[in-house]
């Protein structure tokens, strides 16, 4: 029997399209069926550990903090996409000069 979280093992980028969707699926409680469709690339080649691992229950504790990591993973990532768009729009009177 794998760890709730035991699924990541599996991963190689926590942060790539496959996981975050994942992670955005057992905060919404989806089912694994649809959880291990997610999977992307080389990630495929491991659908039924990936099962296996994504079956195991998840504490609403649990839940409750993966959902506010998620939610401020992503707003930092807001962050600093609006401290890029800026810095890059106040260097275009810089370019090429």
């Amino acid at each position: 029997m794998m760890p709730a979280f035991g699924w990541v093992v599996f991963v190689s980028d926590i942060n790539g399209v496959s996981a975050r969707d994942m992670i955005a699926g057992l905060i919404e409680r989806n089912p694994v069926e649809e959880l291990v469709h997610y999977a992307r690339g080389r990630l495929k080649k491991k659908m039924e550990e990936l099962y296996d691992s994504l079956s195991e229950s998840i504490s609403d504790r649990h839940r409750f903090l993966l959902r506010k990591i998620y939610n401020h993973i992503r707003s930092l990532e807001n962050e600093i996409q609006e401290m890029d768009d800026y810095l890059f729009n106040a260097m275009t009177p810089y370019k090429e000069q």
